[in-house]
């Protein structure tokens, strides 16, 4: 009887490690076709975040002035300028 549980319980047992396997493996293509793997960023070519980016930049020099209209695109505007961060005084 436990022979009845124990069998199909390898089994799947194994399966699940294979398809664990196999989701790791898809999961680490998608992320380099995307640009999100160790060591990529947004100037490695030929990836999404590449390609965003160029878009991005373009949009940008073109509608210089009129950011605002860069969301009818699906990119965030934040509109302001940055503070220079300031550094702490040495002790």
């Amino acid at each position: 009887m436990i022979q009845t549980l124990l069998g199909p319980a390898k089994a799947d047992r194994l399966k699940s490690q294979e398809l664990a396997a196999q989701a790791a493996a898809l999961l680490e293509k998608s992320n380099k076709a995307l640009g999100l793997a160790e060591g990529q960023n947004l100037r490695t070519e030929d990836t999404g975040l590449f390609y965003a980016a160029q878009v991005r930049d373009t949009l940008v020099a073109e509608l210089r002035g009129k950011e605002n209209e860069i969301e009818t695109f699906g990119f965030k505007v934040v509109v302001g300028s940055a503070a220079s961060p300031t550094r702490k005084p040495k002790a």
